[in-house]
C-alpha cells in the first residue's frame, strides 16, 4: 500500500486507538498480513518510531562511594540496562538533557564542548517549557581541523540554540596552534576576543572528558595530531577538557602545549556556576579521576559500568 494517507490511517488506529490488527483488516478490507506489511513499510519510512520511556534512578551506592573520595555538588550514575556502550551514553545523555533545563534560567551564557558525547546530547535535548528567554551559547574551545571530516561543531550549537530559542557564537579558530605567538595574535582578534569573552562570562558550561587514545575524537578529525598525543601521554596526561590536558591530579601537562591551545582556560572554567561533565567508557576512567581531583565538575554524569571502573583504579591508586 503505497498511499500515505491511508498508511498513516492504519497506523494511528493500531498505535493511537489501540485496535488489533484484525479489527483494523476488517475495517479497512485488506488481509491482516497486508495491515502487518503496511506497519512494517510505516516505520521503514520514519512515520512511526519507537521509544522505551522508564524511570532511571542514579545507582546510589556508587555515588556515595565516588563522594567520599571525590568533592563535588552531583553524580548521576545511569544504571546498565545493556552492556552497549551507545545504548549507555545515549541513557547517559538523556539524564543530562533533563537536568540541563532544570539549571538554565532565563538570559543565562552556556559554554559547550564538542565531540562525540555532545553531538549525542544535542539530539536529545528538548525545549523547556515554559521556553528560556535571552539565551546564549558560546562554543568552549577551537575545532578548526586539518582534514575532512566535520567537528560538527556546528550543528552542536545549532540544536542547543534551538532547543533554548537562544543565539549561538562560534569560535571560528583550530583547537591548537603551531606556537604560542600564533595564539596571542588569534586570541586578540575582535571577533575571536568576543566569543572567547561570553566563554568565560557563562555561568553554565556543558563538556565532555576526553582520554589519551590514538581514537580520540581530537586525532580523528585533526585537531592535534598522533605526535602530539605521544608527547602528552610521555608528560603524563590522562585526559582534557576542551583540548586542556591534564595528570591524574587534575593539573595541567606541559605548558608549551597549553599556550597554544585556544579556547576557555580551565582556571576560568572552575569559576562557573555549574560545571557539568559527561563521560562514558571503562578507557575514561583516568581521565574522569584527574578532572574530578582538578575541581573542573560540580556535576558528574557517567554509567554503572564507567563508575566501577573508576573505583578500581580509586582503589589502586590509594584513595
Amino acid at each position: 500500500m503505497d498511499n500515505i494517507n491511508a498508511m498513516i490511517r492504519i497506523a494511528k488506529k493500531y498505535y493511537e486507538l489501540c485496535l488489533s490488527q484484525q479489527q483494523i483488516a476488517e475495517e479497512e478490507e485488506i488481509s491482516k498480513s497486508s495491515v502487518s506489511r503496511v506497519l512494517k513499510r510505516a516505520e521503514l519510512l520514519g512515520y512511526v518510531r519507537h521509544e522505551i520511556i522508564y524511570p532511571v534512578k542514579s545507582i546510589k551506592i556508587q555515588e556515595q562511594l565516588l563522594k567520599k573520595i571525590f568533592d563535588i555538588d552531583r553524580i548521576f550514575i545511569v544504571p546498565k540496562v545493556i552492556d552497549d556502550i551507545d545504548l549507555r551514553l545515549t541513557d547517559t545523555c538523556k539524564i543530562v538533557a533533563q537536568d540541563l533545563n532544570k539549571m538554565v534560567s532565563d538570559n543565562d551564557i552556556i559554554s559547550v564542548s564538542w565531540g562525540r558525547t555532545l553531538e549525542r546530547l544535542t539530539s536529545l535535548l528538548v525545549p523547556p517549557v515554559p521556553p528560556k528567554k535571552g539565551i546564549k551559547v558560546v562554543q568552549m574551545n577551537g575545532s578548526i581541523a586539518t582534514n575532512i571530516l566535520s567537528t560538527k561543531t556546528a550543528s552542536i550549537l545549532e540544536k542547543f540554540t534551538e532547543a533554548y530559542s537562544g543565539i549561538g557564537y562560534m569560535l571560528a579558530a583550530p583547537a591548537l596552534v603551531d606556537d604560542e605567538t600564533i595564539a596571542e595574535t588569534i586570541k586578540r582578534d575582535s571577533r575571536i576576543k568576543m566569543v572567547l569573552d561570553l566563554g568565560k562570562e557563562a555561568n553554565i558550561a556543558v563538556f565532555s572528558i576526553g582520554q589519551m587514545s590514538d581514537q580520540s575524537v581530537l586525532v580523528e578529525r585533526g585537531a592535534i595530531t598522533l605526535d602530539d598525543m605521544k608527547v602528552l601521554s610521555a608528560a603524563g596526561a590522562v585526559g582534557d577538557i576542551g583540548t586542556h590536558y591534564f595528570d591524574i591530579d587534575g593539573n595541567i601537562v606541559n605548558k608549551a602545549y597549553e599556550v597554544r591551545t585556544i579556547g576557555i582556560e580551565l582556571d576560568d572554567l572552575k569559576k562557573k556556576k555549574h560545571r557539568i561533565g559527561v563521560a562514558v567508557g571503562a578507557d575514561k576512567a583516568d581521565a574522569i579521576i584527574g578532572a574530578l581531583n582538578g575541581g573542573y565538575m560540580t556535576s558528574l554524569y557517567t554509567d554503572e559500568i564507567t563508575a566501577s571502573c573508576m573505583l578500581k583504579r580509586c582503589e589502586e591508586l590509594g584513595y
